[in-house]
């Protein structure tokens, strides 16, 4: 999906129904079960699903590597940092920050 020819949003609603358009084009399996969860929740799964997606996308098309895992479609096994939503989202963001910061900085 080409996506540099959308206008940039302006306002949060605009974010919502940008991200809410997108969603489609980057998963089938979200797209499709999303849509029914209560309007809050369906519009923070989808901010974090495309978070997530954006720093799979942002390694891959960099060649940058990370012993880390990040959680994205499922969560981890139990007993993993990604056992449950909060710890999964917890660990993902961890990871991120240690990924760009190069180690340094952490997010507990």
């Amino acid at each position: 999906m080409n996506t540099e020819s959308s206008p940039p949003p302006n306002t949060t609603s605009d974010d919502l129904a940008y991200q809410a358009h997108i969603l489609p084009g980057v998963s089938r399996t979200f797209a499709l079960t999303i849509p029914v969860l209560p309007e809050r929740l369906a519009q923070v799964m989808t901010n974090a699903y495309l978070l997530c997606r954006l720093a799979d996308t942002i390694a891959r098309e960099t060649g940058a590597t990370s012993h880390d895992t990040l959680y994205g479609d499922t969560l981890g096994p139990a007993g993993s940092a990604g056992a449950t939503y909060l710890s999964m989202e917890q660990a993902n963001a961890d990871a991120i920050v240690r990924g760009l910061s190069g180690g340094r900085l952490r997010c507990r």
